[in-house]
């Protein structure tokens, strides 16, 4: 695992650092340093924000797949099975459709409260006699992202060619550039939910030896899950709600830490 966690961490380094210090436009180191414009604009408006971003949607989609996958038993599990991202992908693409804009400001809040709203429904269809199950729980994830999938295509066979194209480009997912401050309240919700996550991890190592195992070693099942699914969705939803769908860092990265 620390072989894995070095590696990580460099390969951060260096893709912040070539984030940084390359792109359509090369930056005059010196330029940079004495904060002269363009130099220093570029830098500080457009690349320093888009990489905070990378890096803050790498993390946010690692640390919620390492929770989601003892919880669930289930070495596959990523936020989106649990309905993170297809709700906030069915969410921002209704408000497409009706015609919101895909540079507003509103797209982010609407893409972060249909992923909450998705994550508490498939939380509630999940549970059998008051007990979340596992199994039932990945079936229902896929059920509603299949359910979502299908309203997604459906609006964007209906709307016009100009709205269509928005949809598609916000599907695609990407790392724009944000002002400051939305970064701020994305890193904040991000930390929450990390802190929440984190403050959990040994009873989620007690989760991977099964339910009874833990429930005899002191785990209360219930509050952990509870926890766990809100801690995930509201670091992935406030991730996703800026950057679109982005999949698999949730599910690969867990692994690579482990080795």
């Amino acid at each position: 695992m620390a072989w894995g966690l070095a590696a990580c961490l460099l390969a951060a380094v260096v893709a912040a650092a070539v984030g940084l210090l390359t792109g359509s436009v090369r930056l005059d180191p010196a330029a940079l340093l004495a904060g002269r414009a363009p130099d220093a604009t570029i830098f500080v408006q457009v690349r320093l924000p888009r990489v905070l971003l990378a890096l803050l949607v790498g993390g946010a989609l690692a640390v919620s797949g390492a929770a989601l996958q003892p919880t669930l038993r289930n070495p596959l599990a990523s936020p989106d099975i649990i309905g993170v991202s297809g709700g906030a992908a069915l969410a921002a693409v209704l408000a497409l459709a009706a015609g919101a804009d895909v540079a507003g400001a509103f797209l982010p809040l609407v893409a972060f409260g249909g992923a909450v709203v998705s994550t508490a429904l498939v939380y509630r269809l999940s549970l059998v006699r008051g007990r979340l199950e596992p199994v039932t729980q990945v079936l229902v994830g896929v059920i509603f992202n299949t359910f979502a999938a299908s309203l997604i295509l459906l609006s964007s066979a209906v709307v016009d060619l100009s709205r269509s194209h928005s949809i598609v480009f916000w599907l695609m997912g990407g790392i724009a550039v944000y002002p400051y401050g939305v970064l701020g309240v994305a890193a904040v919700l991000v930390v929450v939910g990390s802190l929440v996550l984190v403050r959990d991890a040994p009873a989620l190592n007690l989760l991977a030896l099964g339910d009874e195992a833990a429930e005899h070693l002191g785990v209360e099942l219930g509050a952990v899950r509870r926890r766990v699914f809100g801690a995930s969705a509201l670091l992935v939803g406030a991730v996703v709600s800026l950057t679109g769908v982005i999949t698999f860092v949730g599910l690969i990265v867990p692994h690579v830490l482990r080795r």
